[in-house]
């Protein structure tokens, strides 16, 4: 039986993003399986995992938007932007209004530079920023071109203040919650987070390790409840046909399809008649050719 496919976790508190690859190359006996998207150890949510030959196309699922809903605890800095690094700072603080905060956030919308925490996997001259963390040293960083689209107050109880964040890729959210800290004047950091989405793919799309665990011990094999391609991958489709996918998977543009028009530039799903995916193409001038081919070349 084959296992490729994308595969949507819940993941719990506790556990690294690497620990949750590790448990499902267990329950399913396989090598080849990785994630499209780190959560902290002490973040929840959704965590969407390649598998098999799907591994292939991760940097596809890793560019999608992501949607968080993030607790922020006014008045307290830590040296890790949360709740699992040292205290550093406190600050009195009063109340804002709903208008006060509204403002303040608003004022996060759209396209920043965003300085990655030094408690981070960035690298900086050959050396991640969290090791220069570990030894006491801060180094100057470069901003990440980031984006915000939306940012909405959920529900304030001082000092916490609870968020729905819908960001782009790359977007540090403890970053975002201190530095929301300081532009209401009194810090603060992250002291919860869920990723509730990645791209098209929800919660509720997604399993525990317990689900997932308990479902695959009641049947005789160990069947992926995989996620809808399409939906993960948030591309349109093409299909070709069997002549067309002798030409694509062995890497040459196919000349002879029909509406291509304004496609050029557009990235697509491409399918089999059957309906099994075999890679990601684009539209070019010359036709569509490939960008990454999961199927089996052919000679």
């Amino acid at each position: 039986m084959s296992l490729d496919g994308f595969l949507g976790i819940a993941k719990p508190s506790g556990c690294t993003s690497h620990d949750v690859v590790d448990q499902i190359r267990r329950l399913f006996e396989i090598k080849k399986v990785g994630h499209t998207g780190t959560l902290d150890p002490m973040a929840t949510g959704v965590l969407v995992l390649c598998l098999g030959k799907f591994t292939r196309l991760s940097q596809f699922v890793t560019v999608s938007d992501k949607k968080y809903r993030a607790q922020i605890t006014l008045g307290i800095d830590t040296d890790t932007q949360d709740s699992e690094g040292q205290v550093i700072a406190e600050s009195e603080f009063g109340t804002f209004s709903q208008v006060q905060l509204g403002e303040v956030l608003a004022s996060f919308l759209g396209k920043s530079d965003q300085i990655p925490p030094m408690h981070s996997a960035v690298r900086i001259g050959g050396k991640r920023l969290y090791e220069l963390a570990r030894k006491g040293q801060e180094v100057e960083r470069p901003g990440r071109a980031i984006e915000i689209f939306g940012i909405d107050l959920i529900d304030y109880q001082k000092p916490h203040l609870t968020l729905d964040v819908w960001c782009s890729k790359g977007t540090y959210i403890r970053t975002l919650a201190s530095d929301i800290g300081k532009a209401l004047d009194c810090g603060g950091h992250l002291s919860s987070l869920a990723r509730t989405a990645v791209g098209n793919v929800s919660l509720s799309d997604c399993y525990s390790l317990e689900e997932l665990a308990n479902s695959l011990s009641s049947q005789e094999s160990n069947v992926a409840p995989f996620l809808d391609v399409e939906n993960v991958l948030g591309l349109p489709r093409v299909s070709l046909s069997k002549t067309q996918l002798h030409t694509f998977v062995n890497g040459n543009a196919i000349t002879e399809l029909d509406n291509v028009g304004d496609r050029l530039g557009q990235t697509l799903c491409v399918f089999d008649c059957d309906s099994h995916l075999i890679g990601i193409g684009r539209w070019q001038p010359e036709g569509l050719r490939p960008m990454r081919v999961i199927a089996q070349r052919e000679g």
